[in-house]
């Protein structure tokens, strides 16, 4: 009896990122930090530059649109007088000469650039070969033995304000090695979930992770020996019953606490957007489960496609699985690695989990 454990791998492989975004994601962003570390417009101190966002922390999907890049710069800038939009503007001035820098070995410049001061970053707007991309600019300070927290710049208060991004990061990969692996594409599969399920009124993909964070570090979730239907099944139950106290007071918005600073991040969450998330919730709750109770494969693969399909769109949640995945299921052992990746061997440069074997439907 088919377990459609194969079927959620094969979404797993669907909504991996597409191989054009990722070129983009890997050249621009490495040309951007060179330009920075050479630059004499802007003052920046060792490490200079990392990667963070969610393709940092390996949980994009599908079309990556954009990458955050955070840019360590001397902490004597927070003397400056309105030192937050100072540094901001000084980073703006700086980025003059990027063009220049995203040109090809003859110095052909294919790019087009616009910049653009936003609260806490300057964000950088690429057209290149037709295809857009967006690098956001973080200018960062730390003044102790490591890069976290930091301290960023907020153009509307005017001062300099908490951030953790990599404190994140490094205990995200740990609840992931820690839970078998499976909170990073759980992430995943949220992420495209919202996608499919809410065309407006989406929240942001970071209030999503700090969900999945707080349910599977409070170990709400369905974990040991299961499959990702009943993992899915299980953060959409348990977020729903975490929240369902909120959705009955009339106007009430839940806090989504940052599990770094535990400030909350989802403040301009509203009302109605918190109506519609949980309808959404609801509803996919209610197939997800359907779906693992029923003993009839087709009805279960059905009503898994409701819950991660669009109507008249692509098929992320297959129909019938790919040949080349059933081409590795009758090899042997499936290995999901620390980003989501599908394949039949356990690879030799990153961390990767076996799915176990299940013998019913979402099982």
């Amino acid at each position: 009896m088919n377990s459609l454990r194969d079927y959620f791998l094969t979404l797993l492989t669907r909504i991996q990122p597409k191989e054009d975004r990722t070129s983009l994601a890997v050249e621009l962003p490495a040309k951007v930090r060179d330009f920075l570390k050479e630059c004499d417009k802007i003052i920046t101190v060792d490490p200079h530059t990392r990667l963070s966002g969610s393709y940092a922390r390996d949980t994009a999907i599908k079309q990556i649109k954009d990458v955050d890049i955070l840019l360590f710069v001397d902490p004597k800038y927070k003397e400056k007088d309105d030192s937050a939009k100072a540094t901001i503007n000084l980073l703006v001035n700086a980025l003059d000469g990027l063009p220049k820098a995203l040109g090809d070995e003859n110095g052909k410049v294919d790019a087009e650039l616009s910049l653009k001061r936003q609260r806490r970053s300057v964000l950088v707007h690429v057209t290149i070969d037709e295809k857009e991309f967006d690098m956001d600019i973080v200018p960062s300070i730390y003044e102790g033995d490591s890069p976290m927290p930091l301290d960023v710049p907020d153009r509307d208060l005017s001062k300099w304000v908490s951030s953790n991004p990599l404190g994140y990061r490094q205990v995200l990969s740990n609840l992931n090695q820690d839970q078998q692996g499976k909170i990073v594409p759980l992430n995943k599969m949220f992420k495209h979930w919202r996608d499919v399920q809410m065309k407006y009124r989406r929240p942001k993909s970071y209030w999503l992770e700090c969900m999945v964070y707080k349910h599977a570090d409070a170990k709400k979730l369905k974990i040991e020996d299961s499959s990702y239907g009943e993992l899915f099944n299980s953060l959409l139950v348990s977020v729903y019953e975490d929240y369902i106290g909120v959705f009955k007071k009339d106007g009430a918005v839940p806090l989504i606490k940052d599990p770094m600073l535990g400030n909350n991040v989802a403040k301009s969450w509203t009302r109605a957007e918190f109506e519609t998330f949980m309808r959404r919730i609801e509803e996919s709750k209610n197939w997800a489960t359907r779906a693992l109770e029923t003993e009839d494969e087709e009805k279960a693969i059905e009503l898994w496609q409701n819950v991660f399909n669009e109507d008249g769109g692509e098929e992320y949640f297959p129909t019938t699985v790919d040949e080349a995945l059933k081409s590795i299921l009758a090899r042997g052992s499936i290995f999901v690695s620390k980003t989501g990746n599908v394949s039949g061997q356990k690879p030799a440069s990153e961390k990767a989990w076996e799915s176990p074997k299940h013998r019913y439907f979402g099982r």
